[in-house]
């Protein structure tokens, strides 16, 4: 499947602004995680589609970072743009122990399954 990640000027500050170092950590995560498919046996391999900045304040904890996330377009369609799911790279979570955080939207209303995510580096 493919993902397009998205990262906070906090993550992007410190990687000391550097383009290719952050390329280089979304390579390794895409690499870990098909790595355990492997090591699983699931049939399944990520491949990313692109990233770029978005404009999220990690002055707030997971829950609040997701529906900031959540709400960067006006449609979580173009927030994947060709993409099956979206991840958000912050360098840390204020007041908040979780590593990450992930929102479904609601499938009643949506012919689509769409999926977005906050990670903690």
């Amino acid at each position: 499947f493919t993902i397009k990640v998205y990262y906070t000027p906090t993550f992007k500050a410190h990687n000391n602004k550097n383009e290719v170092i952050i390329k280089d950590i979304i390579k390794e995560m895409i690499a870990f995680a098909n790595l355990g498919y492997k090591n699983s046996g699931i049939p399944l391999r990520v491949r990313s589609i692109g990233s770029e900045m978005a404009n999220i304040s990690e002055q707030n904890n997971g829950t609040t970072i997701l529906e900031q996330f959540s709400n960067l377009r006006d449609d979580w369609r173009k927030i994947l743009g060709s993409a099956d799911t979206a991840i958000l790279l912050v360098r840390s979570f204020q007041n908040d122990s979780a590593c990450g955080w992930a929102e479904v939207n609601n499938p009643e209303y949506s012919d689509d399954m769409i999926t977005l995510s906050v990670l903690e580096e």
